[in-house]
């Protein structure tokens, strides 16, 4: 069961199902209007105080779109060709491992 109420110009979802699909989930995110740095899937994102991280659950290519006028420098994980990486950009992940980068202003 979801129910949805509105509340003081808020929307408010309440779920009995303890684990909700990303792509329910995903939905609800593009009609507040969040901004989206990957494309749902099962891989495990920490994003925040200007770091992003990625715990790689399916091998392949993976890219982070930041905020406009950003990029993204690596501060750990298995060493990709270049620390640099730009919005979008792709990268090659490899599952089980951690990327870590740090968000930081693009240089005018």
């Amino acid at each position: 069961m979801l129910v949805r109420k509105q509340l003081r110009g808020a929307t408010h979802y309440y779920a009995t199902q303890l684990v909700l699909p990303v792509s329910l989930i995903a939905g609800f995110a593009r009609r507040a209007g969040v901004h989206f740095y990957a494309a749902p899937s099962d891989d495990k994102w920490w994003i925040g105080n200007d770091i992003a991280a990625i715990y790689v659950v399916e091998a392949g290519e993976k890219s982070i779109v930041t905020p406009p006028g950003t990029h993204l420098v690596q501060i750990a994980g298995p060493k990709l060709k270049t620390a640099t990486v730009g919005s979008g950009e792709k990268f090659p992940a490899v599952a089980g491992q951690t990327y870590i980068f740090l968000v930081r202003k693009d240089e005018k």
